[in-house]
C-alpha cells in the first residue's frame, strides 16, 4: 500500500493504509517518507520547467523539515540529478531508459558468452537474450508444382580390410580406400 500513489487510494484503502501507519509508525518517520516521496512523483506530472522546478523544491524543503536521514540522503542525489531529472521536461519526455537496458543487457550476455569463440555466434546470440523481434518480411512459400524431390536410394555400408565402400540396394559398389584401418 506504501507503493501505490495517493490518487490511486479508494477510500477503503486509505483507511487501511491510515491504520497501518498509526499502528506501526511510532514517530511518524514512515508517514514522512511516504509524503515526501508523493511529491517527488509529483514532479513528472509537471507540464512545464518551472512547475517541475517548483515541485521539486517543495519536495527538497519536505526533505529538509522532516529528521529522517534517509531522506536528506535521497534529496542529496536527486539535488546531484536535478539538471537531468528537469532535462525530461526540455526534451519532451525523451529517456534513454530502453538504450540502457539494452546496454545492461548485452554486458550480461557477455558475461554468459564469455567463452564463445566465434563473435558471428555471438552477434547472434544478442538479438534472442534481448528479445527484440525481427521485422523482416516473411518468408515466400514455394508452390507445390515448382517443388522439386529427389529420390535417394537406400544405402548399405560395407566395410573391408583397408577399404571402405558403400553398396546401394541395386548392387552397386561406390568406396574409397584408407591408408589406415578403418573404425
Amino acid at each position: 500500500m506504501l507503493l501505490r500513489g495517493a490518487e490511486r487510494h479508494t477510500p477503503a484503502s486509505w483507511a487501511r493504509l491510515l491504520a497501518g501507519v498509526d499502528a506501526g509508525d511510532c514517530g511518524g518517520a514512515v508517514a514522512q517518507v511516504w509524503i515526501a516521496l508523493q511529491d517527488l512523483r509529483h514532479v513528472y506530472g509537471a507540464v512545464s520547467t518551472d512547475q517541475a522546478r517548483h515541485r521539486l523544491h517543495r519536495f527538497y524543503w519536505r526533505c529538509a523539515t522532516a529528521e529522517v536521514p534517509e531522506l536528506t540522503r535521497v534529496a542529496r542525489a536527486i539535488s546531484a540529478w536535478q539538471d537531468e531529472l528537469l532535462a525530461y521536461f526540455t526534451t519532451g519526455g525523451a529517456s534513454n531508459g530502453p538504450t540502457e537496458a539494452v546496454n545492461l543487457l548485452i554486458k550480461r550476455i557477455k558475461r554468459v558468452g564469455f567463452g564463445l569463440r566465434n563473435f558471428a555466434n555471438y552477434r547472434l546470440r544478442l538479438p534472442l537474450h534481448c528479445r527484440i523481434t525481427w521485422h523482416d518480411a516473411p518468408t515466400t512459400r514455394i508452390p507445390r508444382t515448382q517443388a522439386t524431390f529427389h529420390v535417394v536410394e537406400p544405402k548399405t555400408q560395407c566395410r573391408y580390410r583397408r577399404r571402405t565402400s558403400v553398396v546401394t540396394a541395386t548392387g552397386h559398389a561406390v568406396g574409397a580406400h584408407h591408408r589406415g584401418n578403418p573404425r
